[in-house]
This record gives structure tokens, sequence and C-alpha cells, in this order.
């Protein structure tokens, strides 16, 4: 029971240490500096108190020391990250409230401060309690390096705090090697503490290549592959145990094994979002902490965002764009489908709305646009552009320019898709012209037809224009025309 409950000890102690490096506050000198001391302290505590060293009281005072300087300075470091990351897990909104996360805080403070303090003082008291051989050096930290089980420990956590930065850098190749190497050299550490032979390396090693690609699959398949990987640590597990018969000790290096530590390496935690793959393994620079999703409907790959622990916009749009705009320290997401663009504003989790563009109309003449192409004979960098406007609000409520490379590629480009185009068109009739692209010339023809609602009476003009090698027919153009119209009708009925 002793030895349970002291390494339950360490493992808060390591949450603590790596929270605070992991810390979002952690970039002021001071509040970082005396955090650290704190949390020094409380290992070295954890130690000597194991020990049942009399002197245990020196690095507990040092500590408490720390804690008021903390509150008084900038509050405890890394508390917050912990309680956020309990919330998370819980998931419970009463956890995610103001006194949810007192609670939380309180618990933790009481398991890091108040429960040693208490417990050495019975101990005290009861006179279990004895002057042991080490100095006094060692009540100060240097117990981390002179004693072996305390270099172990030191040794494991300069993994794991190598790791964790590793994930929050988020570099793929880094993040590959991290990924693989760290979990084997943690388990050769452990088993070298233990005095037994660290057999089976290969198989950890396989099991974390197969965790760290697993992020390239959804649905079963990434289950499948996080299951195998898992199955191999398991399996690793079960000989570590056959020669400790320790199994609290066992569980907890399966789970730091197969679970903790490789989330870590990457910087996320893949368990969540399982039905969508990850979309490149770089992330969404300049947030390194969020990347790309990306599921197939079976007609176009759609992609989405996710942060380090889940789910921020739904896979559904064509692509993502990362902006700036000018003279603001803001950060914007564009989200791009069928030619609209909705703004994602990243600080505040908000979608902002750019136009008056009706989304669900854009996405049905990109449909017949697509089906257009689909059907007739195009060349490369011919264009097309589609707009359809409300006559009585004069509200532009579609606006699609599409250009030809091989497939059909929507432009977002705020410039003109017909530049030196100086045609007039005129309702019902076809104007025909040529442009200047930047790779060839192209014939186009211009066609605007109105369409009238039969019950609300809503009037749209639909202006479409194709631009192509061959001069393109005008009964192709009103074909198109028509079916856009068609497609108007339904909608105001």
């Amino acid at each position: 029971m002793k030895n349970k409950l002291f390494l339950m000890n360490l493992a808060l102690c390591s949450v603590w240490l790596l929270a605070i490096l992991g810390s979002r506050e952690s970039w002021n000198t001071v509040p970082l500096a005396v955090s650290l001391v704190a949390v020094l302290l409380r290992i070295t505590f954890a130690f000597t108190f194991n020990r049942k060293e009399k002197r245990s009281w020196i690095p507990l005072v040092g500590m408490t020391v720390c804690f008021g300087l903390m509150f008084y300075i900038n509050g405890l470091l890394g508390i917050r990250e912990i309680v956020f990351f309990l919330s998370y897990l819980l998931g419970n909104d009463y956890f995610y409230s103001r006194d949810g996360k007192i609670i939380l805080s309180s618990v933790f403070i009481s398991l890091i401060w108040l429960i040693p303090m208490i417990s050495y003082f019975v101990l005290l008291f009861r006179k279990k309690l004895i002057k042991t051989e080490l100095s006094y050096k060692d009540m100060f930290g240097a117990i981390l390096v002179t004693n072996r089980k305390a270099s172990n420990y030191s040794k494991l956590m300069l993994v794991a705090i190598s790791v964790l930065y590793t994930g929050l850098s988020m570099d793929p190749r880094i993040c590959r090697l991290a990924c693989i190497v760290a979990p084997a050299m943690s388990y050769y550490f452990i088993c070298k503490h233990y005095k037994i032979e660290a057999k089976k390396l290969w198989i950890i090693i396989i099991s974390m290549m197969v965790f760290f690609y697993a992020q390239r699959f959804c649905d079963n398949i990434r289950i499948g592959m996080l299951a195998i990987s898992f199955a191999a640590i398991v399996y690793v597990g079960y000989l570590f145990y056959n020669h400790t018969k320790q199994f609290l000790t066992t569980l907890m290096v399966i789970l730091y094994i197969g679970m903790a530590l490789p989330s870590l390496s990457i910087g996320y935690n893949q368990y969540a979002c399982i039905n969508y793959a990850r979309s490149g393994m770089s992330p969404l620079y300049p947030f390194r902490g969020i990347f790309m999703i990306k599921t197939d409907d079976g007609i176009r790959e759609q992609v989405g965002l996710r942060d380090r622990y889940g789910l921020i916009i739904t896979p559904g749009y064509d692509d993502l764009q990362h902006y700036k705009p000018h003279n603001s320290w803001l950060e914007y997401v564009e989200l791009r489908k069928c030619g609209v663009i909705t703004t994602y504003d990243i600080a505040n989790n908000k979608l902002l709305k750019n136009n008056d563009i009706d989304s669900l109309l854009q996405a049905k003449v990109y449909n017949i646009v697509n089906s257009f192409y689909e059907t007739h004979q195009h060349e490369y960098d011919d264009r097309c552009q589609v707009r359809i406007t409300n006559l009585e609000t004069k509200k532009m409520v579609s606006n699609l320019k599409v250009c030809l490379y091989g497939n059909v590629f929507v432009d977002y480009d705020e410039k003109t898709l017909f530049p030196n185009d100086t045609i007039s068109p005129i309702v019902g009739q076809c104007i025909f012209g040529e442009i200047e692209t930047r790779y060839s010339q192209k014939k186009t023809v211009c066609y605007i037809k109105d369409v009238y609602g039969q019950q609300t009476r809503t009037s749209f003009r639909i202006w479409v224009n194709i631009g192509s090698d061959e001069r393109p027919r005008k009964e192709v153009i009103v074909k198109l025309a028509n079916e856009i119209g068609g497609l108007i009708k339904n909608r105001t009925q």
C-alpha cells in the first residue's frame, strides 16, 4: 500500500511539473522560477518522506514558502491547465463553471500541499520518523541525483519533458521520432530500475509506428490501428508483470507507455474526433495547436479544424486559409466552400459571415456548373462565372468563379475572372468577345437571364460568362442559364 501511494504521489507531481512547463503563462521568469522550485521541493519531499526522513520538513517548508510567493505574484502555475484538462475528461458542464473549477482547484491543492503536511505531522507525533543517512543537500533536491530510485525518476521526467515540448511544437518529423523512440527509452529506464532485462523493445517501436500513422486514417481503420498498438503494449506489460508481480506498477507503465507518452509526443489527443482523419501532418501555421482534419463524402474531400483536445470546425469545406487583417492583432481562418468564404474568428470562436451570398444556393450552382463541364469538352484555363442578383434588394446572392485545370477549381481571388472584358450584355441576348489570360487568349460569351418567382414575385438576374479556346455556342450557354434559372424558380416557389 505504501508503494502504491508513493507511485500515485509521483504521478501527481509529474503532471503538475508538465502542466507548469506547458502553461501559456510560463513566459514570466519570476513566477516560472518560483513554480519550478516549488514542484522540485514537492518531489524531493515525496522521496525523503517515503524513507520516513525526519528532516522532510525542510522541503515541506520551502514548498509552502514558494506557494505563498506564487499566490502573491501570479497564482499557482499549472493549476489552470490541470483543471481544464480534468473538466475536459469529466465532460460535465458544471466543472466548466466557476464553482466547478474552484472545487477541482481545491482538490488538487489539497493533494499536493495540505495532505502531505498533515501526513508529515501525523507521523511526527506518532514518532514514526527517523533521521536517515541523507544529507542536507538531499533535502534541497540533491536526492534527485544521488539516490538511485530518484535519479531513475529524473531520467523518465527528462524524457517526458522533451516529449512535451516536441508535441507542443508539432513539427511532424520530430514528433514522429519522439513518438517512436521515447516510449522504448522510457521502458528501458523502468526495466533498469527494477533490474530486469528490457525485452521486446522492437514490439514497442513497431506499436508506436502504428500509433503515429493511425492519424492519417479514420473510423474503423483508425480504431483498429490504435487497438493493435495498445494491445502490443499490453503484451509487453504482461511480460513486465511476470518479473515484478506488481499490478499497479504494471498498469501505470502500460498507460504511460501506451497512451500518455505517445499522445504527448504528437501534441494532441488522437482518441478524440476518431471519425475524422488528419489532413497533412503540419499544423495550421501560425497556430501550432490547430490543424486540419478531413472526411471524404465520396465526391470530394471535405476539411475542417480541430485543436489538441477536440473538434472546432466540422469538416465540410473545400479549403482553409489563414490570414491576418492589416493593423489587427487578431488571427482569422477563411473557410472556403463552393466559392463562399466564411471567416472563423479563432480568438472568440465565432463564425463571421462576409457577405450576402446564399451558401446553399451557391453549392447548387456549383453542382450544375461542375456537371456542365463533365459533359462538355474543355481546355486548360477555360473559365466560367455565374452571378445571381436579387433585383428587389440589389444584393448578390451567388457569385461563383471557376477555372479548368484538369478538374474544376473554384477561384477565390478578389480580382475579376475576365480581365479586359468590356462587354455590355443585354438581357436575353448573347454577347461575344475575347479576353487575354495569363496563359492564352479566350473567346467569351456572356448571357443574362431574368427569372421571376411564381408565388413570391421575387425577381433574380442570372449573369453567365464562359471563356474557352473555341467560341462557345449560343445554345450551350443558354442551356446552362436555363438550368440555373430552373433552380431559382424552384427556390422561389
